[in-house]
């Protein structure tokens, strides 16, 4: 396989955390390798860009809920901050079910 590095290596903790994509030899169709420390995977490009979609959701939730919850602090009540977040997130799984990704 012909390795192309798209992406330079991120420190997750004491270990690399990296991406690259390469052409395989035997399809010669493109494949996405994630590698982070000892551990290696290798998918498609659809797999990848699933896999790259659910960690921008992911962040974009982790975004909301902290929002919330400092929200909740400025009203000196966290749990205004908790129940926000609960709101949110069930707000967010009803739309995710009424609209689902194509």
């Amino acid at each position: 396989m012909a390795e192309i590095p798209t992406k330079q290596g991120e420190q997750v903790g004491e270990e690399t955390f990296f991406v690259e994509s390469i052409v395989s030899s035997e399809t010669k169709k493109g494949l996405v390798n994630f590698h982070w420390g000892e551990k290696d995977a290798q998918m498609d490009i659809a797999t990848a860009l699933k896999i790259a979609h659910d960690i921008l959701e992911c962040c974009e939730s982790a975004l909301s809920d902290q929002i919330c919850f400092e929200f909740g602090k400025t009203v000196n009540d966290e749990s205004v901050g908790v129940a926000l977040i609960m709101f949110f997130r069930e707000q967010r799984l009803k739309w995710l079910k009424e609209n689902p990704r194509q």
